[in-house]
């Protein structure tokens, strides 16, 4: 039953699928049709999507599939001239009720391996993922302030935009907000609802958590080929 309703969601929207392969990608890569769409909203297609991997092929970039904690709203797509890029030989998934978008000059990049759900991908400038991220639901990813602040003494302005980079092994909580200036260590855990905006490159095998984070406990990182626990019979 699973495998029909993956095949059936996959079928609906294959038009969408071929339509956004060969659009973007050159057609030795579009013919594999590597990336596949569910219920996808075009609010622009302009810019480029990269695909840099050795090996090219069906469904390794999904994009808008929910999973088994979302829903069926798909994703919107929203490119008015910057590059979307996936980087290696892994697979790419982003989930249902998420948001990319890539402004004029923006510079998105995934590396293999990247989860993600009902999340939000804000990028007018430079935004980079390094591969193994796990991100969990409604969680926001932003470069820029996307408004102007000027300080009222000296009139100057400040810089509306910086890079947002993330270490290799994060794993994001529920509802996790990154802003603009944002850099990470590899192999760190975010907890829910924690507000990032600066530079964490010291934080390598620790849990951040709060508003704005730091770090909590040190000495932890998420072993994703180890995930089966006990639990014990409530008494």
């Amino acid at each position: 039953m699973n495998k029909l309703l993956k095949l059936f969601r996959i079928l609906r929207f294959i038009f969408h699928d071929i339509y956004f392969n060969f659009r973007y990608l050159p057609c030795k890569q579009a013919i594999h049709l590597p990336i596949l769409l569910y219920s996808p909203h075009f609010e622009s297609c302009r810019g480029k999507i990269i695909i840099k991997s050795k090996s090219v092929h069906f469904g390794m970039i999904q994009l808008g599939f929910p999973n088994n904690h979302s829903n069926l709203d798909g994703i919107i797509i929203y490119n008015s001239g910057g590059i979307l890029e996936f980087v290696g030989d892994g697979t790419f998934f982003i989930g249902s009720s998420s948001v990319l978008s890539v402004g004029k000059k923006g510079y998105l990049s995934f590396e293999k391996n990247i989860s993600a759900s009902q999340s939000h991908f804000l990028c007018d400038y430079r935004m980079i993922f390094h591969e193994n991220c796990t991100i969990g639901s409604r969680c926001t990813f932003m470069d820029c302030d996307f408004h102007a602040i000027k300080n009222i003494v000296t009139g100057e302005k400040k810089l509306p935009y910086k890079l947002v980079e993330i270490g290799s092994n994060n794993w994001f909580g529920f509802e996790c907000m990154i802003m603009k200036g944002t850099s990470t260590s590899d192999n760190i855990i975010v907890g829910s609802r924690s507000l990032l905006n600066k530079n964490y490159q010291n934080s390598t095998y620790s849990i951040l958590a709060g508003s704005p984070a730091k770090i909590i406990k040190k000495g932890y990182y998420r072993d994703f080929d180890d995930q089966i626990f006990n639990i014990n019979k409530y008494e």
